[in-house]
C-alpha cells in the first residue's frame, strides 16, 4: 500500500504512502466559545478536558480507529470501515448526553463522515510518531462536518450507503431507533460536481432536517425531478382521529394557559409574518396596547429591576418575514436602541437574521437568537385531511421552521413565547425548540405545526402525555388545536386560545 522508498537508518525518516480506502471522521465541540463566557475559563477549560478523554476513552473501544490530530476543540480520526466510524458517532452522541448531566454544562459534537483516498506522511523519530492526513477527500469531510448541528452526524452518500448496507435496520445495543436520512444533493463550493448529504442518529435525540442554504452550500434538484423528502418526518402519514374531525379554528396566536400558574408559566406560540418584542403595557381597562409576543422584563421584580425594566419600549424590536427565506429584525423607534451580535438595529431597514446571534435591548437586556429549520419539505401528510371541509388550500410559507429566543440574564415574567412559523418539536430535551422540560415528558414528545392558517399538535412518542380533552395522542395522530380545548403536557394542563 505505500509507494515511498524503504525507511532509511536515519533517527529521522519521512514516508509518503496512498491508502486505496479510508474512513475519515470529524468531529467539533460546539458553542466552546461560548461556553467560558457562560462558566469562565478554568470552568470550562476543565469541562472540555473531560470531553477529550472521553474521546480518546471510547476511541480504545474501536480498534480500527486511529486519532491523526487534535486542533482546538476538533478531532481528526480514521476509522478501517464505516460500520466502526457510525457507531463511534452514535456512541459520541450518547456518551456527550451524559456528560451533559454530569458536568452541568452542554457538551454537543457535530460529525461528518466520508470515504476516500488520501495522502499520509508518517514522521518518525526514535520512539515516536507523528502522522498527518492530506488530500480533497479530508478537506470534504471537514466541510461536511461544518455543516452539521450540534449532536448531528452528516455523511457523504458514499459513506451513508457503505454503512447502511452493513448494519440496515439491526438494532445497537445501548441505543435507541436509528434512522437513516438522506438530504439530497448538495453543492459545495470549490467541489467540481454535487454530492449527497446523509444523517443517521437516534430518533429519540435528533430532529432531523437538510442543512440550510448559504453561501458556500446549495442544495441543487435534478431538472424535471421532485425535490427529495426533506427528512423521514416527511414520509410519514398522520391522522387526525375521528373525535377531532372537525373544521379547525384559524389563528396566528395560540396562548395556552396554564391550569397552576405557579407551577409552570404561560406558552405563547405565534405564526405568521411578524413577531414583537418588548415590555407590554396595560391601560386601565386591563386591556393590552401595543401587545408585544415577549415579554422582557428583568426578574424577580424588584426596585433596581423596576428601574432597568422601564428602559424597555413597549414594543422595542420588530421580527419579519424577509424575501429569499430569510428572517430580518428591525427597531420599533426605542429610546434605548437595539443590537443584533453588537450592530445596531436600524429603525427603517431590516437587518437579515441569517444565522444564531443575540439580540439586545438597550444597555442589558440580551436574547439569545437560535434558528431551527423546518422538519417539512411542505405540509405534513394527513390521510384523511380531505374529511375537513372548508379547509383552505395550502399557501407558500416563504420562512420555514422556528424561531426561538432564550433570555441570558433572567427568565419570562410570566409567559414563553416561541415564533412558530411552520413546525417545532417540543420535548423535555433542550434540544427542541420548544424545550418543556416537565415530568413524563419525553425527551421529543410532540410537534406543534401551523399550517392553512391553523394550529396542530401531533405525537412523536408512545406514552400518555399528550392529551386533548381528557383523549389520548397517539404516534401518527394529529390533532387541530381550537379555543377551549383542553390540553394536558405530561403532569400540567393548559386551557387553549387561539387568538386572530
Amino acid at each position: 500500500m505505500s509507494d515511498s522508498a524503504p525507511d532509511s537508518k536515519r533517527d529521522d525518516t519521512v514516508t509518503l504512502r496512498r491508502l486505496s480506502l479510508a474512513v475519515i471522521f470529524f468531529s467539533d465541540l460546539v458553542d466552546s466559545t461560548k461556553l467560558k463566557a457562560q462558566i469562565g475559563e478554568r470552568r470550562a477549560g476543565e469541562v472540555i478536558l473531560r470531553h477529550h478523554e472521553s474521546v480518546r476513552m471510547l476511541l480504545k473501544k474501536f480498534p480500527g480507529g486511529q486519532e491523526i490530530e487534535t486542533a482546538g476543540d476538533q478531532f481528526l480520526l480514521l476509522f478501517s470501515n464505516t460500520t466502526d466510524a457510525t457507531h463511534f458517532a452514535l456512541r459520541l452522541h450518547k456518551q456527550n448526553r451524559q456528560l451533559t448531566d454530569e458536568l452541568k454544562a452542554k457538551v454537543l459534537d457535530r460529525v461528518g463522515i466520508h470515504i476516500g483516498e488520501i495522502a499520509l506522511h508518517d514522521t518518525r523519530t526514535t520512539g515516536q510518531e507523528n502522522t498527518k492526513v492530506f488530500g480533497s477527500h479530508v478537506d470534504l469531510a471537514a466541510r461536511i462536518q461544518s455543516l452539521a448541528e450540534g449532536g448531528h452526524t452528516l455523511m457523504s452518500g458514499v459513506a451513508f450507503e457503505n454503512a447502511k448496507m452493513m448494519i440496515g435496520d439491526e438494532a445497537i445495543p445501548g441505543l435507541g431507533e436509528v434512522a437513516w436520512i438522506n438530504h439530497g444533493p448538495y453543492q459545495l463550493k470549490g467541489v467540481p460536481r454535487p454530492i449527497s448529504i446523509c444523517e443517521v442518529g437516534e430518533v429519540e435525540h435528533v430532529q432531523f432536517a437538510p442543512p440550510p442554504d448559504t453561501e458556500k452550500c446549495q442544495r441543487v434538484q435534478a431538472e424535471g425531478t421532485p425535490a427529495p423528502a426533506a427528512t423521514a418526518a416527511d414520509k410519514a402519514e398522520l391522522r387526525i382521529p375521528n373525535l377531532f374531525l372537525k373544521l379547525p379554528q384559524f389563528g396566528q396566536r395560540l396562548r395556552l394557559l396554564p391550569e397552576n400558574a405557579d407551577a409552570v408559566r404561560e406558552l405563547w406560540i405565534v405564526s405568521g409574518p411578524e413577531f414583537k418584542i418588548g415590555k407590554n403595557h396595560t391601560d386601565k381597562d386591563g386591556r393590552r396596547e401595543n401587545e408585544s409576543d415577549w415579554v422582557a422584563w428583568f426578574w424577580p421584580r424588584s426596585p433596581e429591576n423596576d428601574e432597568k425594566t422601564r428602559q424597555i419600549s413597549r414594543v422595542h424590536i420588530v421580527m419579519g418575514w424577509l424575501d429569499a427565506g430569510l428572517t430580518g429584525a428591525r427597531d420599533n423607534r426605542s429610546k434605548a436602541g437595539s443590537y443584533f451580535d453588537g450592530i445596531p438595529l436600524a429603525s427603517n431597514d431590516w437587518m437579515p437574521l441569517k444565522g444564531p446571534g443575540q439580540l439586545r435591548l438597550g444597555a442589558e437586556y440580551i436574547l439569545d437568537l437560535k434558528l431551527f429549520p423546518s422538519a417539512f419539505n411542505g405540509e405534513p401528510g394527513i390521510k384523511n385531511l380531505k374529511s375537513l371541509p372548508g379547509l383552505p388550500q395550502p399557501v407558500d410559507v416563504p420562512v420555514r421552521g422556528a424561531i426561538v429566543l432564550r433570555p441570558r440574564s433572567c427568565p419570562p415574567p410570566f409567559r414563553e413565547s416561541f415564533w412558530v412559523l411552520t413546525d417545532a418539536t417540543f420535548g423535555a430535551a433542550d434540544t427542541n425548540p420548544i424545550q418543556l422540560d416537565y415530568e413524563q415528558m419525553a425527551p421529543v414528545q410532540g410537534r406543534i405545526h401551523h399550517f392553512r392558517g391553523c394550529f396542530w399538535i401531533e405525537s412523536l412518542a408512545a406514552n400518555d402525555a399528550i392529551q386533548i380533552n381528557r383523549s389520548v395522542l397517539h404516534p401518527g395522530e394529529l390533532v387541530p388545536i381550537m379555543t377551549d380545548q383542553t390540553i394536558r403536557l405530561g403532569p400540567h394542563t393548559f386551557k387553549a386560545s387561539v387568538v386572530a
